[in-house]
């Protein structure tokens, strides 16, 4: 909960200090409703992200998986929302704070370009963990790159948010079903 809620602070304060003064501020945040197409590509992207996410388990060993400095396994209802909540909450800062202002100033490709690279950076972390996991960091770096054009193409986080939460919740879900590492 505390994820969201910190990365979820620029957005609001950047919707606050624009409110009155642009009507774009939701246009910029990805803050606007997407189309069925847009939820389709969401959908897409989380088939993607899920498949790309299990390649890359593949090679891990079981006990890399579980150390402590990795999310693990989702066992509860509660720690399956604590993760669904993180998700949207990288998707707010990420691909609506961060790609928003950096597409507005640099152009679109250079948005995706850069929210996919500090999207990857506090991902490195997994390599102190074990640098077995580094099939990970590629993987997270490459569904960055497809969020964000996700984000591109729908103008709207809520298909990114909806991807990132499937992704999330099936890794985690696959973990404690011992169905992800073999």
């Amino acid at each position: 909960m505390i994820e969201f809620v910190l990365l979820s602070i620029p957005s609001l304060i950047y919707a606050l200090v624009k409110r009155g003064k642009t009507s774009d501020w939701q246009r910029v945040l990805a803050l606007v409703w997407p189309t069925a197409r847009g939820w389709g590509l969401g959908i897409g992207a989380a088939v993607v992200g899920a498949g790309l996410g299990w390649l890359a388990l593949r090679g891990v060993p079981p006990e890399v998986m579980t150390a402590q400095g990795t999310t693990g396994a989702i066992t509860s209802v509660v720690g399956g929302l604590m993760v669904a909540l993180r998700a949207v909450g990288e998707e707010v800062f990420f691909r609506g704070f961060l790609q928003g202002l950096a597409e507005r100033r640099w152009g679109a490709v250079a948005g995706v370009v850069i929210q996919a690279v500090v999207f990857t950076l506090p991902h490195l972390a997994l390599l102190t963990v074990n640098t077995a996991l580094a099939p990970l960091v590629v993987t997270q770096a490459v569904t960055g790159v497809i969020l964000g054009w996700v984000r591109l193409r729908t103008g709207s986080i809520a298909p990114t948010s909806l991807a990132h939460v499937i992704v999330n919740l099936a890794s985690g879900l696959a973990m404690a079903a011992g169905v992800a590492v073999a």
